[in-house]
């Protein structure tokens, strides 16, 4: 069995921004792009 992640980005960031690119090719993961990551609302 593949190993799996969900991975977030943090404040600012992007799904596919910095090493999670490289991770995809090593493991199943997903990278969702969390909405107004300029200034997150956690009711978005």
């Amino acid at each position: 069995m593949p190993k799996r992640a969900i991975i977030l980005h943090g404040w600012k960031g992007v799904a596919e921004g910095a090493w999670r690119p490289w991770l995809k090719k090593e493991f199943e993961v997903i990278l969702p792009q969390l909405p107004n990551a300029d200034n997150p609302q956690v009711n978005e």
